[in-house]
């Protein structure tokens, strides 16, 4: 009996662990495409363009605002899960042949009211799908213009002060950041606003995740709205401070994903760096290659012949066999090898139990014994089962998180 009550315990915490690994795992996931024209007539069509990717979520498609999307807030939402669907509403045509999306998208049919004071773009699974954007050619207008800065890339941690021309009196302007919010408003008076132009409340630049946030200034007391792009560009936030620039040696590569971000050679060991210089504005740097110049390319040879920036050289050798080392693969390596050893045990018990009723020559203790652990055994493999199949429904049909399949 103690037995079986060990092997209990042992299956609900294989069990457990296959939640976890399950619920906590999140890999990265992105979509790009195109938008065709980028800006069209107010009323007319756009025709979206994207690859669909082969593992995703929910498979939904819609269309918000491109600077300030909620979870839920979007509309004309269309599903490719299980097969490509028919026109309907908004979407006059739609084609999902040989895994490319294309969609023909009439604005007069929104249904969401439009307004062409506004850019909007198309999300898949609530992620906004990059180079999806588009505008209207006809919007009306703005009356202020951005002074400064007209040009220039900027990371995480520089200060950003935006000066606009032609400002309003009497009129409030305010910063945002990715359509969020950045908090506090500059109003023109007579005092701050002198010959139109208006300098509005510095700021930090935050963690960079999508290099195509944009800055805009709103003028919150204008009818129609006006918003205006400030003309930047951002590199995305790097791991390691951007003013350590490590420059490999040859052979080895800039490895982001170690804490802190170092030089490895193509097994993963750490390599010294030949310099760490700091770069200037003039020259950014290229992690990997040191500072750059005019004209210079990232040339840094790959560690190995079958590397992908996505997983790194790909594969582990172990005496478990070959383990992947991005973070999918790695978990599903993990997922197997418990379920095999699960699986082990429960035919090992099914076996042991067989045998035991086999010599159990009628001894009513002995078939009983036997028979507890044969169920036990099942149920055991049943729990397992069931929880992986229902989880999986959870995390990819109800909840939609991408990646599971």
């Amino acid at each position: 009996m103690i037995t079986i009550k060990l092997v209990k315990k042992l299956l609900t915490f294989l069990g457990y662990l296959a939640f976890l690994f399950f619920t906590f795992i999140d890999p990265a996931f992105a979509v790009t495409g195109s938008v065709s024209p980028p800006e069209t007539p107010f009323g007319e069509s756009v025709t979206l363009t994207f690859n669909i990717p082969g593992d995703f979520g929910r498979g939904d498609i819609g269309i918000d605002l491109e600077r300030d999307h909620l979870p839920g807030g979007w509309w004309d939402v269309i599903n490719i899960k299980n097969s490509c669907p028919a026109p309907v509403g908004a979407w006059i045509s739609i084609s999902c042949a040989d895994g490319v999306f294309t969609g023909v998208y009439d604005t007069s049919e929104s249904g969401f009211s439009l307004d062409n004071t506004n850019r909007y773009a198309f999300y898949f699974d609530e992620i906004k799908i990059a180079g999806s954007g588009f505008g209207f050619s006809d919007a009306p207008s703005v009356a202020f213009t951005i002074v400064s800065p007209t040009s220039g890339e900027f990371k995480e941690t520089d200060i950003l002060t935006v000066v606009i021309g032609n400002a309003t009196e009497g009129h409030r302007y305010g910063l945002y950041f990715g359509g969020r919010a950045l908090g506090g408003f500059t109003d023109c008076t007579s005092s701050n606003c002198q010959n139109g132009n208006l300098t509005l409340n510095s700021f930090t630049i935050p963690f960079i995740d999508d290099p195509q946030d944009k800055v805009s200034v709103k003028d919150e007391d204008s009818d129609p709205q006006q918003i205006l792009d400030v003309p930047i560009t951002f590199r995305r936030s790097q791991l390691a401070d951007e003013e350590i620039c490590l420059d490999c040696p040859q052979g080895s590569r800039y490895d982001a994903s170690k804490n802190p971000p170092q030089c490895s050679d193509a097994s993963g060991n750490q390599v010294a760096p030949e310099d760490q210089p700091t770069c200037g504005s003039n020259t950014p740097c290229i992690q990997g290659e040191g500072c750059s110049s005019p004209g210079r390319e990232n040339t840094t040879p790959e560690p190995c012949s079958n590397y992908d920036p996505a997983i790194g050289c790909g594969v582990i050798q172990t005496a478990l066999g070959g383990i992947r080392t991005d973070v999918p693969g790695f978990v599903n390596r993990i997922l197997s090898f418990v379920l095999g050893i699960s699986g082990g045990i429960v035919l090992i018990l099914i076996i042991s139990a067989g045998y035991r009723l086999m010599v159990s020559s009628g001894n009513p203790e002995r078939v009983q014994a036997a028979r507890e652990q044969l169920t036990s055994a099942v149920v055991g493999l049943l729990f397992i089962i069931f929880s992986l199949v229902i989880l999986q429904v959870i995390t990819r049909d109800i909840i939609g998180i991408p990646g599971f399949g």
